[in-house]
This record gives C-alpha cells, sequence and structure tokens, in this order.
C-alpha cells in the first residue's frame, strides 16, 4: 500500500511539475496569439483574428501532445481556460467566416472557366506519396490511390508522379516531409520538359469526378483579367492551397515552378538540422511550417487593411481583395471542394465539424472535384476500405469485380456510402 500510494504520489508531482512555471512548451506563444486574436476581433478586424486562432492552435495543438500535456490545458494556464475561452472562441469564428467557401473568398465571380478546360501549353503534374511498408495497417491504400492518379493523370495528359518511396532528399526526416520534398525535388530538377505546375495530393485523397481539370483551377483561382476581356494566369501567383471549416489544410496544394514558387517550397522545406529548423520539433511538422510561413508574416502588419466591422454588426462579408485575407502575397485560397478535397460524412458527422465542406456527389445535386478523409487510418479497415472503394467506383466507373460492385452500390444510393454505414443516409439499391 505505502509503494502504491507514493507511486500515485510521485504521478501528481511529476504532472504538477509539469503545469507549473508556464506550462508545456508553446501555451505561452498559444496565449500570445489567442489574446492578440481576441483583440483584433473585438476591434471588428475578422480575418486578422482568424489567422492568428489558427497560429494558437497550431501551438495548443504542439502542446497537448507533450507529456501531460493534454492534462495541463484542462486548467487554467496563462489565465485562458483553453477549451473554453479558446476553443469557444476560435471554432464558431472559422465556421463564421467560412473560408473554404467560394462566397466568402475575392475571387471574381465572373469569371467563368469550363471545368473541363485544358491548356496544351502547360505541362502539369500529380505528386503523390503512398509510404506504407507492406504489413502496415495502411498498406492496401497503395493500389486504390495508384490506380485513381493513373485513371485522373491518364485521361487529361498530366504527369503522373505517384511514389511509394519517400524522395531522397527527406530520406533523413519523418515520412510527412516526403510530400513537400517530392514536388521540390522536381521543381528543382526536373529533367527534359519542366513542369509548370506541381499538385501535391495526399495518398489518401482521391479524384472522384474525372471531368474537372487542374488547368481549370488554375486558371480561374490563379487567373487575372486581360484588356482584350479573357483569362490569363497571374504571373504574381505562385501557390494554391484550400481551407476546410477550421482553417489552413495542407493535404493538397498546388505549386508553380516559378522563382518565386520554388524559394517558397525551399523555406518551407528548411534546414536539415533541427537546431535550424524548429519546425522539424513542432508535433505538425510539414503542416505546421506551411502555416507559419502562410500566415505568420501577415499577422506582423501593424495594421490590417481590412475594413474593420462595426461592434455588434452582422456576420462577416467577403473580403474585398487579397491583402484582406491576410496570406503571403502570391498565395490564393481555392474553396475546400475543389482543392483539399470535401470530407465524407464520418468526418462531418459531428457538430463541431459543420463548418467544413461535406461530400456532394451526384446522388446529392452536386458534383465535388476531390474526396479526402481524415484520419483514415483511425477508422475500422472494413469500413475505411470499402469506403475508399465506393469513392475509387464513383471515379473510374469499374474496379474489375462486377460482385463486388454490385455489393458496394447497393450499400448506399450516394458513392458516400459512410452516410448509410453510420445511419446518417438512405440505402440505394
Amino acid at each position: 500500500m505505502l509503494h502504491a500510494f507514493t507511486t500515485a504520489d510521485l504521478g501528481k508531482r511529476t504532472r504538477s511539475s509539469a503545469c507549473s512555471m508556464g506550462g508545456p512548451p508553446g501555451v505561452g506563444a498559444a496565449a500570445v496569439f489567442f489574446r492578440l486574436g481576441r483583440q483584433y476581433l473585438q476591434l471588428g478586424y475578422s480575418q486578422r483574428a482568424a489567422n492568428l486562432f489558427q497560429l494558437a492552435m497550431s501551438m495548443f495543438w504542439d502542446a497537448s501532445r507533450s507529456e501531460h500535456g493534454m492534462e495541463c490545458l484542462q486548467l487554467e494556464m496563462w489565465g485562458i481556460r483553453w477549451f473554453e475561452d479558446f476553443m469557444e472562441a476560435y471554432i464558431p469564428h472559422a465556421a463564421r467566416l467560412q473560408r473554404n467557401s467560394l462566397a466568402m473568398l475575392p475571387h471574381q465571380a465572373s469569371w467563368e472557366v469550363p471545368a473541363g478546360y485544358r491548356d496544351p501549353s502547360l505541362n502539369i503534374a500529380v505528386f503523390s506519396l503512398c509510404d506504407y511498408a507492406p504489413g502496415a495497417p495502411m498498406h492496401w491504400l497503395l493500389a486504390r490511390s495508384q490506380q485513381n492518379r493513373q485513371a485522373y493523370c491518364g485521361r487529361h495528359g498530366y504527369g503522373m508522379e505517384w511514389t511509394s518511396q519517400r524522395p531522397a532528399l527527406s530520406s533523413s526526416r519523418h515520412p510527412v516531409w516526403g510530400q513537400l520534398a517530392g514536388p521540390l525535388e522536381l521543381l528543382l530538377n526536373g529533367a527534359g520538359r519542366p513542369y509548370d505546375w506541381v499538385m501535391s495530393m495526399d495518398c489518401d485523397s482521391l479524384f472522384v469526378n474525372m471531368d474537372v481539370t487542374l488547368d481549370s483551377l488554375i486558371y480561374r483561382f490563379a487567373g487575372r483579367d486581360t484588356p482584350w476581356g479573357s483569362l490569363e494566369i497571374d504571373p504574381e501567383v505562385h501557390f494554391l492551397i484550400s481551407e476546410d471549416g477550421r482553417g489552413l489544410a495542407g493535404g493538397n496544394w498546388i505549386v508553380r515552378n516559378s522563382p518565386e514558387g520554388r524559394r517558397f517550397l525551399t523555406e518551407v522545406y528548411g534546414q536539415d538540422e533541427p537546431e535550424r529548423n524548429p519546425y522539424l520539433r513542432h508535433d505538425l511538422r510539414d503542416q505546421f511550417s506551411l502555416l507559419w510561413h502562410l500566415v505568420r508574416p501577415g499577422v506582423s502588419v501593424p495594421k490590417p487593411t481590412e475594413r474593420a466591422l462595426q461592434l455588434g454588426a452582422a456576420a462577416p462579408a467577403a473580403p474585398a481583395g487579397w491583402p484582406d485575407v491576410g496570406y503571403t502575397p502570391g498565395v490564393r485560397l481555392v474553396p475546400q471542394e475543389m482543392l483539399l478535397g470535401s470530407y465524407p460524412h464520418v468526418s462531418c458527422s459531428n457538430q463541431g465539424d459543420r463548418a467544413h465542406r461535406c461530400w456532394q456527389g451526384a446522388a446529392e445535386g452536386g458534383a465535388d472535384f476531390i474526396v479526402s478523409v481524415p484520419l483514415l487510418g483511425s477508422l475500422p479497415q472494413d469500413m475505411a476500405q470499402a469506403m475508399l472503394d465506393r469513392f475509387l467506383l464513383e471515379a473510374v466507373g469499374s474496379l474489375g469485380d462486377p460482385a463486388y460492385e454490385q455489393q458496394l452500390r447497393g450499400l448506399c444510393a450516394s458513392a458516400d456510402i459512410s452516410r448509410c454505414l453510420m445511419g446518417g443516409g438512405g440505402r440505394g439499391g
């Protein structure tokens, strides 16, 4: 009994020590970003507040992953109740801004580009790293991802840069850095005819609406008017990325093979020495580096360019221009369903996830381009496989197994069978 008492007492002392003297690493920075964001929100600067809240969230996340971090964050630290004061400000505000929606982004409403437009002068590639060894729980994903990329890239004449081998540039790093290293190697070392644009796409994202081209996205969301009334690609735009209902989501993005695009990726990738690269030490790694380089410079500008809302005003309107959004110049946000990908019902079913773009396919009266499944590996494997196979079947038309295809179609009227598997939609036949 004495041993049990002293062991429990030691555990309490350890937690107490971890939660004192400022708490886990990162909480102090999170507090600074959150307090600044709250102050800007009170002044009516909604976009600046959202960016500061995102930076606060990244530091909060890193702190939560440290030893006893989540336990500490249940307490009031730095004068902030993190699961009340912070979360109840950050998540509803992101939902109000809707920066994952076309209506709340400053793209010209008059610009129209056919979904299947293809510019033969553009050489475009799709890069995906599926680094799951044989025997790994997610190894089953490789064949599905590869088949999806082959079908899409072959249809539109894009370079298919799909690999299960980590790029040499990132061989000494955590595997997630490969999704940055691969496109960077293509831009820096492209042989023959170099690519003009490279899309980096998570292994667990799928093209579903095969009619949509990347050219149409580039002209629609990285374009500008010309004096003769047509669209051209804006020479000042070098990077396209999306937010979901909570903020920046770096799973899928498009980079231009320009000095600015190459320099940006090089800066995000950073040095290999941990003492010279703080992003290597952050739990979010490459995602944190993307956020820091895209958002942090804009929050250092003394006065936001956006027009301040009056206290008590209605929900924020769309920003007047890209400087108001506060991202690094040369970057454009693309609606979630057009680049990051819509989330299936399994990732949209909780109340706090309703601000995300949730899947809309033909059965729902829409035709979303890409589907992405956050935390796919946390789902039961049979459910994850069936869900991905149904989306893949929607995309390519046949999986080569009529009996299995009939079974998949019978599970649900929608390509998103998680609606039915979770009791959220009607069954089809």
